[in-house]
């Protein structure tokens, strides 16, 4: 009587440390998720600011040439 107590107990001692050793590593795994999301959506917004600015600067080149081709027409 007194061996099946003992065996009830280290099972589930077993199962309650299994468990929880599941848990901490999905734990784990979703903080890491986590970061990384965050990460990729800190790049996005340096990608999208880095776009804004790069199409700025090719509107202000269009621009420019725009003006500069009118020019040259005008001269022939």
């Amino acid at each position: 009587m007194e061996w099946s107590v003992v065996t009830v107990v280290i099972t589930l001692v077993g199962l309650v440390s299994v468990f929880c050793g599941f848990a901490w590593k999905l734990a784990r795994e979703l903080q890491n998720n986590t970061d990384a999301i965050l990460h990729q959506t800190e790049m996005m917004k340096q990608f999208r600011q880095e776009n804004q600015d790069e199409h700025k600067g090719f509107s202000d080149k269009l621009d420019n040439h725009e003006h500069r081709i009118t020019f040259l027409e005008a001269q022939k």
